[in-house]
């Protein structure tokens, strides 16, 4: 059983799939941590996603390795949202500190077929073996810290089309390509999903991203995104 609760049949080479894992092992281990580090897969279709409120003992969490979703949580008639996508290690079952679940409370929709690889109590195991591998998702889980904190900062921003320049840099300094034009974020996120990241309303969105436009900042693409000049002053470090 996996951790929604369903029987998995299909597995994957985890290390294959997320091939900056794999780099973390030493050239001497790497082919055999390759073929030991095989674990169960989910996949999870676009739309409202019921994502599972239990696991099995000792499972870790669910790694992303394709596509990507919203998760969304209110809290007073307040709604924050973050974007998560490949890379990212999500365990929906956690509770709160009280032991409660905030099932109510909390939210997943996905923007795109989702694929997710199971890391089971066997895989926890298997790294063992390997505790670069420990190291590397243990690394993921603080930088996802940071990355909310700069959320946070971002949010905090008065104007509305400085907070949409910002969040587009930010989500691009993480799955961004660089072009000969600029810096590609290959996420067709609408105007609807980019609202409720940076909470603004929809036409205001709409009305940011064509004064970006304008500026020669930000041009919708059919890839995505696509980020031009330098990165904004307030993300530098």
């Amino acid at each position: 059983m996996n951790a929604s609760g369903v029987a998995q049949v299909a597995t994957v080479r985890l290390l294959v799939e997320d091939p900056d894992l794999a780099e973390r092992v030493p050239l001497g281990q790497r082919d055999a941590a390759i073929a030991a580090c095989q674990v169960p897969l989910l996949t999870v279709p676009p739309g409202v996603w019921q994502a599972p409120r239990s696991s099995a003992p000792g499972d870790l969490g669910l790694l992303v390795l394709d596509g990507i979703c919203l998760r969304a949580f209110e809290l007073d008639q307040r709604r924050g949202v973050v974007l998560l996508g490949p890379g990212d290690l999500i365990k929906p079952w956690s509770t709160t500190p009280d032991g409660s679940e905030n099932a109510r409370a909390t939210q997943w929709r996905c923007l795109t077929p989702l694929r997710l690889a199971v890391l089971d109590g066997r895989f926890v195991t298997q790294i063992g073996d390997y505790p670069e591998l420990a190291g590397e998702l243990i690394e993921r889980v603080l930088e996802r810290n940071r990355e909310l904190v700069m959320h946070l900062a971002i949010a905090a921003q008065t104007r509305v089309d400085t907070r949409l320049h910002l969040m587009l840099w930010q989500m691009a300094a993480k799955w961004g390509r660089m072009r000969p034009d600029g810096l590609l974020l290959p996420l067709r996120l609408t105007h609807t999903v980019l609202s409720e990241l940076v909470a603004s309303r929809r036409p205001t969105i709409t009305t940011a991203l064509a004064e970006l436009s304008q500026r020669g900042l930000v041009q919708r693409v059919e890839q995505g995104w696509l980020l031009r000049g330098d990165p904004p002053e307030e993300l530098a470090l």
